[in-house]
């Protein structure tokens, strides 16, 4: 017995929306070259990298809407993940799509200097405190951007 095809949720025998995306990104050409597969893989590159900025805006765009429009279910997810400090999530669903609102746990932050202040307040000799930040302080790797774009034509 065959698994019948899933039609999308709007009823016509279209191609599903996800398929569409990908195959118009897909299909769209990158420059041809004349040169090595390097200059191949930039020409693909900066082509990726101009659909990637517009499809950018245009989810920007869209997103804009989506948060104005659930304003205030947004503020209700935020205030549930701060009351109970964990992730909180809402769920709307259309006929062929499903928008998740989320607010992620929220972040304790502690000021350092005015730990700091704090501490020798209460009689916590400076010297140590400073011994101890040093023990805890962490360098993150720097981040590595790799960015591409169209030559301009003369």
């Amino acid at each position: 017995m065959t698994k019948p095809k899933a039609k999308p949720a709007n009823g016509d025998n279209k191609v599903p929306l996800e398929a569409r995306v990908i195959r118009s990104i897909s299909d769209f050409p990158a420059p041809k070259t004349t040169q090595d597969a390097v200059d191949s893989a930039a020409a693909e590159f900066v082509t990726a990298n101009l659909l990637r900025q517009y499809a950018t805006k245009r989810y920007d765009r869209a997103k804009a809407v989506i948060v104005e429009a659930y304003e205030a279910k947004i503020e209700e997810v935020k205030a549930r993940a701060v009351k109970d400090m964990q992730k909180s999530t809402y769920t709307i669903i259309g006929a062929d799509w499903q928008v998740v609102l989320s607010a992620n746990k929220p972040v304790e932050v502690y000021k350092v200097d005015e730990l700091r202040t704090q501490l020798i307040k209460l009689g916590v000799k400076a010297e140590l405190i400073d011994e101890a930040k040093a023990a805890i302080k962490k360098h993150n790797a720097p981040a590595v951007s790799v960015e591409a774009s169209p030559t301009m034509a003369e």
